[in-house]
């Protein structure tokens, strides 16, 4: 009979619980804040992910590398062919012996 008793002062306590946080978006708004924190932190502490973000990291820079190389080989290639075809074009004036 006491267990009973028990359980019933137990199932009381919970709907009281129950209608506070329903009455009280106060205490849901604490409580979510609660969870995004935990979040956070267990977010900021998991390092599980840490290797790959890292590889990511050094492709990106790799390919911007890359990208700053190929730029600078087709810069620098032009403009080796610019002065090679004024060089040319000097070198046969001044065989053919007209001058500018």
């Amino acid at each position: 009979m006491g267990e009973r008793i028990q359980a019933d002062r137990l199932l009381k306590n919970i709907i009281l619980i129950v209608q506070v946080d329903f009455k009280c978006p106060e205490r849901e708004r604490r409580n979510d804040m609660v969870k995004i924190k935990n979040y956070v932190d267990r977010f900021i502490k998991d390092e599980s992910g840490m290797e790959l973000m890292q590889f990511a990291i050094v492709v990106v820079i790799t390919a911007g590398l890359i990208a700053v190389a190929m730029t600078i080989r087709d810069t620098t290639s032009k403009a080796i062919t610019n002065a090679n075809q004024i060089a040319d074009e000097e070198f046969n004036n001044a065989l053919n012996g007209s001058g500018k």
